[in-house]
């Protein structure tokens, strides 16, 4: 019989070992997809973009996002950032469509030429950049995970 001593050294070193273990557990979120941009509001100061992207969460337990830090570039002009406001739930082994909203200071685009933005008004479409780290949670285990897409997309006023 094991004495109380061994059989605590024994649970303590089991709690160690699933502990370090788990991070390998807790694969990271991908983003499939840039589905859609849509301009919401178009001031003289700034834009208000709606950007749609298909995420995927590969793990066996739901995951929440929720910070993270994403940079945008619409045909390599630097068009600002994105600022995840809200917590977003990915269910287990899932993949869904989630829209966030930006704001665009239209100093940054200026700065990248007139030319460029002009070309993406005519086409309505352009190649975005999205770029960053978003910090997810599942459990009681935190990551954060690099994102790094870019796609041709429709542009829709």
């Amino acid at each position: 019989m094991l004495k109380f001593s061994n059989f605590f050294k024994l649970f303590l070193s089991l709690v160690i070992l699933v502990f370090l273990s788990s991070c390998n557990l807790f694969k990271p979120v991908q983003v499939k997809k840039i589905e859609s941009v849509r301009v919401i509001k178009n001031s003289g100061r700034g834009m208000e973009l709606e950007v749609s992207l298909v995420l995927q969460n590969p793990n066996f337990m739901k995951i929440s996002i929720n910070q993270g830090e994403l940079a945008l570039w619409l045909n390599k002009v630097d068009m600002g950032a994105i600022h995840l406001n809200d917590k977003v739930i990915l269910p287990a082994n899932s993949e869904i469509l989630q829209k966030f909203t930006v704001q665009l200071d239209l100093s940054n685009a200026l700065l990248g030429g007139l030319s460029t933005l002009m070309s993406v008004l005519q086409k309505n479409s352009a190649t975005l950049h999205i770029k960053g780290h978003v910090r997810a949670k599942a459990l009681f285990m935190s990551r954060e995970f690099p994102v790094d897409e870019s796609a041709q997309i429709p542009l829709s006023f």
